[in-house]
This record gives C-alpha cells, structure tokens and sequence, in this order.
C-alpha cells in the first residue's frame, strides 16, 4: 500500500497473505479496509493499520476474479470461474448468499449499486 504525496510516494503497508496471484484489490470507501481476490480461491479482508482482519478459507470452487466491497463496509460479493456470485457479512466472513451458476461462463466483474 502505497501512501501518495505531493513528492512520489511512501510504502506505508505491504500485504502478505495469498498463495497465488492477486486479481483484484479494492478499497472501502473510507479507506480503512481493503478486501483482495486471488487465483487461489480466496478473498481476504484487510484492516490497513492491523493486517489482515480475518483469515480465510476457499470460497470458491475456482479462482476468485473479482471482488466488491460495498459503500457501507459491511458486505462483499465476489464472482469466479466457478461461475457462481457469493455474498458476505465483512465481519463475519459468513457466506449470506450463493447464487450458483449465476453465469454459463467466468464471472469477471462484479459491483455493488449506489
């Protein structure tokens, strides 16, 4: 994590925890958390002053592509070459809803509506 200044910048955190490649890192929108999706099947939430927030098992059945964060904080949905949609509580880490063959391919985008 990377803290911008007027000069360059200052490394301010790095994050250390999936085991395979990152395909999505999003901040909430107080800047506090951020929650990253990797091929490894995970999504990991991040406290950026006290990392991580939570470990994590599999949650999907495939690479985890993308991820969301919603405006409040206090929910995610992530989207896989599982082709499924799944729905979390932030604090929990409980799984709120599955939508399983939300598509006939790779879900590669996924978003919350303001």
């Amino acid at each position: 994590i990377w803290l911008a200044k007027n000069e360059g910048y200052e490394i301010k955190n790095i994050l250390v925890g999936h085991v395979s490649p990152l395909t999505c890192c999003k901040f909430s929108s107080d800047g506090k958390r951020a929650i990253s999706s990797a091929s490894d099947k995970t999504v990991k939430v991040w406290d950026i002053e006290i990392l991580p927030l939570q470990d994590s098992e599999p949650q999907h059945n495939g690479d985890v592509l993308n991820c969301a964060i919603s405006n409040d904080g206090n929910r995610i949905v992530t989207g896989g070459k599982d082709q499924a949609l799944r729905y979390f509580d932030i604090q929990t880490g409980k799984l709120l809803k599955l939508i399983d063959g939300a598509h006939s391919n790779d879900v590669t985008c996924v978003a919350f509506s303001y």
